[in-house]
């Protein structure tokens, strides 16, 4: 018998678009998946589509957030393989006979990591599907896109890892990647696009809305701070949470400027914590410095 593949949706008001991502999973042709939506308690109709698909689980209320939602669908998940769908994104065919050879060739594995795609309504937009976009270390989880729905984890995983930290509503998949790879996550890249991301108006990091930008370059910056102020942190993993920090001071200093934020930019790069401090303006400095030197070098 198959072992059972658990897809986990978190979902809200996405009645115009979960259908597809529901067929995306119908679609992979496999015998023993069950397909979890969790619901916050959306008004726009997407129960009503839902209900069109009987074999799905699905609960309905309040929740604090997609990671919030993701950890309930892993608690309910039956699974020995979890993987997670977002309502408006949808797997590429094959995904799934991919991820299962690859789970039976060496069964001590606990993740194995594909690409991705990121799509607009008029083609590719952005193609993470190169090896560092499927590696599973400190740089791609934390300088990277983490493509956190082209990996698939086994519930082993996060039973020695833990959920996603409710402390971040956008960066807490960057925050359990560090997470996986500080517990010696046994991880295989699967040199395949396992996974399409959709870009649109209500899309919570794949998108061009400045204000969602800031919010998540923001709430990068502090999931660096929060881990450079752990002591003993490995020499690589310190480095990759320096560059993070410097590489979103940088952009957000950028950001206020072009708004005429002068006073706030200034706050940005020479306070930390409240103090004046002139180590995020070095920070970025060395960001700023670093992605030239790579410029010039490509």
């Amino acid at each position: 018998m198959l072992p059972l593949i658990s897809i986990v949706t978190p979902c809200l008001n996405r009645a115009a678009m979960i259908g597809d991502a529901v067929d995306s999973v119908l679609s992979q042709n496999d015998p023993s998946v069950e397909h979890i939506i969790v619901d916050g308690g959306s008004t726009d109709g997407t129960l009503d589509v839902l209900r069109r698909y009987p074999h799905l689980v699905v609960t309905s209320g309040p929740d604090k957030g997609i990671y919030d939602a993701l950890n309930k669908g892993v608690a309910l998940a039956r699974g020995r393989i979890i993987g997670h769908l977002n309502s408006d994104d949808i797997y590429e065919p094959g995904a799934f006979a991919r991820v299962r050879a690859a789970f039976a060739a060496d069964p001590s594995l606990e993740s194995v990591c594909g690409g991705a795609l990121i799509c607009d309504d008029r083609g590719l937009v952005r193609d993470c599907s190169g090896p560092k976009d499927r590696d599973l270390g400190f740089a791609t989880a934390l300088l990277g896109v983490p493509v956190i729905n082209a990996r698939f984890f086994t519930r082993d995983l996060y039973d020695r890892v833990g959920p996603y930290s409710l402390d971040y509503r956008l960066a807490a998949d960057r925050d359990f990647l560090v997470r996986a790879v500080l517990a010696g996550c046994r991880w295989r890249d699967l040199d395949a696009v396992l996974y399409r991301y959709r870009m649109h108006g209500g899309s919570a990091t794949c998108t061009d809305d400045r204000r969602a930008q800031i919010k998540f370059i923001t709430e990068n910056a502090r999931l660096a701070e929060t881990w450079l102020d752990r002591p003993g942190l490995p020499a690589d993993l310190y480095r990759c949470c320096r560059r993070l920090f410097g590489n979103s001071v940088a952009r957000l200093a950028w950001l206020r400027l072009r708004q005429g934020e002068a006073t706030a930019t200034a706050r940005l790069l020479l306070s930390r914590r409240g103090h004046l401090s002139v180590w995020p303006l070095a920070a970025a400095a060395q960001s700023v410095a670093l992605h030239a030197l790579h410029r010039h070098a490509a």
